[in-house]
């Protein structure tokens, strides 16, 4: 992943950012990128608040957050 990465980019490794599954370079890259993108951090909370959503419904326990 590129330095300042496009919406493009960030979105299709969205859902290993919210599971903290990327290396911490690239979730240094992804957050430094959400802090400047609206519409990528609305997709991040709808991902949070469906993943969410599907764990209480099957009793999981919630992922820890990432800054």
């Amino acid at each position: 992943m590129s330095a300042r990465p496009s919406c493009t980019e960030v979105l299709a490794v969205i859902n290993c950012y919210v599971d903290c599954e990327c290396d911490a370079t690239t979730m240094l890259v992804i957050a430094a990128h959400l802090d400047v993108c609206c519409d990528c951090c609305a997709e991040l909370s709808q991902l949070r608040w469906l993943k969410s959503a599907v764990r209480r419904c099957g009793g999981a326990p919630e992922s820890r957050s990432w800054p």
